[in-house]
């Protein structure tokens, strides 16, 4: 046998054939191979399947479902990519797919969508699911519960006591004070404020809080409901509410709604404290006094008035004043005309506590924000009527434009 290339005839039983030109003819090829190519070149069809593959000739139709079609490129037939992308994912059968599809849609919906025919594309399911529960699904669409009222109230005075600490505040206050603590009782919702300049004095002024309701009300602190804020976690803050039969309650982590009441009284006294000081143009290091003022805390330690001097900054008590509420001392530049309403703390800002008369260091603490030098206010000039001394009858000044021409002294003949 000649090694070339030839035109080879192929006959059937029933003596029908074909004729396959330009074939390779290889000697000692164990195999004889043909392109389908080839043979659709003479105008035959060629339908390959499972086990078997047919050619046809003189084809009318196909009684089938068409997926792809490809064309011939030379010797090749090519599918088109995006035809065959399209028609694996409209082929696709898989309920958790779909469910990620439609945008994580109910699987009770996507059932109905699937038995109605409802949406070109979708097959027809299965009527359990598979996979368990969505993952995606959960985690996208997850929310927090929602808070119910609470319908619980104490039934005595400090059986059950809230508290909260606020702080570092950006500028301290005029006594270098940083922090706030309020305590509230869940029976009266009466509250006490204390002001800190470190955090590590919450349980001095809780121990003195704990010795002012014995004393005064002969009574005790049952439960204490708190944050998990370390100052609150303290190993000597637990052992000394473990001492003393206190109770403990503590919020979740990042759960401040659960410590409501202490949440809304710092919430109420800051927005007091930012109203008075923005009215009045006082500068925010006075914020301390101001909260002091709206949660009514008169000291009894002296009988009189602390008055600021507005520019050494000292503090004195004194029981002569007079309260004049219409003027105001500041100009509007001790705030700014237009300055906006800044929260109370800022833990990334730190400046240092402003001195003050070491006997009034007394129980206030700071407020917000950078506040611009203020600047010196020539003193009020007082009101009455001024008389001129008699010596001064004595002389006579005559002006001319302003400018002073002459003067005389009166003697006496």
């Amino acid at each position: 046998m000649k090694e070339g290339q030839f035109n080879v005839k192929a006959e059937n039983s029933n003596g029908e054939g074909l004729t396959l030109e330009d074939v390779y003819q290889v000697p000692g090829l164990k195999k004889n191979l043909a392109l389908v190519s080839q043979i659709t070149d003479s105008g035959e069809f060629v339908l390959f399947g499972p086990d078997k593959v047919w050619i046809l000739k003189n084809l009318r139709c196909i009684d089938a479902n068409v997926l792809f079609i490809g064309r011939k490129k030379n010797s090749l037939y090519v599918l088109s990519a995006s035809e065959a992308y399209v028609g694996s994912t409209s082929q696709n059968t898989s309920v958790s797919l779909w469910h990620a599809q439609l945008g994580y849609v109910g699987y009770q919906l996507l059932q109905q969508i699937s038995t109605n025919r409802l949406l070109k594309g979708v097959p027809l399911f299965n009527s359990e699911r598979s996979g368990g529960v969505c993952v995606g699904y959960q985690y996208g669409k997850s929310h927090r519960l929602p808070f119910q009222k609470s319908m619980n109230r104490a039934s005595s005075m400090f059986q059950l006591i809230h508290s909260d600490l606020m702080g570092p505040t950006s500028t301290p206050s005029y006594s270098g004070l940083r922090y706030m603590m309020v305590v509230v009782d869940d029976f009266s919702r009466y509250s006490w404020v204390y002001f800190l300049e470190n955090k590590s004095e919450v349980l001095t002024h809780f121990t003195q809080f704990k010795m002012m309701v014995k004393k005064e009300f002969s009574s005790v602190i049952k439960c204490l409901r708190t944050d998990n804020g370390g100052e609150f976690l303290s190993h000597e803050f637990l052992r000394f509410c473990e001492e003393h039969g206190i109770k403990r309650q503590f919020t979740c982590p990042n759960t401040p709604q659960q410590n409501g009441v202490a949440e809304r009284k710092l919430a109420h006294l800051t927005a007091i404290t930012l109203s008075w000081l923005h009215d009045k143009i006082l500068p925010r290091e006075l914020w301390a006094e101001a909260m002091q003022c709206d949660q009514s805390v008169a000291s009894m330690a002296r009988k009189g008035w602390r008055c600021m001097d507005p520019v050494s900054k000292k503090i004195v008590t004194s029981r002569d004043v007079i309260f004049d509420e219409v003027s105001i001392f500041y100009p509007s530049s001790a705030q700014g005309e237009n300055s906006e309403c800044v929260p109370l703390t800022d833990s990334n800002l730190e400046s240092p506590p402003i001195e003050v008369g070491s006997s009034e260091r007394g129980s206030l603490e700071s407020i917000s924000q950078n506040d611009p030098p203020q600047s010196e206010v020539t003193p009020r000039r007082t009101s009455r009527q001024r008389r001129l001394p008699t010596h001064l009858n004595d002389y006579e000044v005559q002006l001319n434009q302003g400018t002073a021409l002459t003067y005389f002294m009166m003697e006496d003949t």
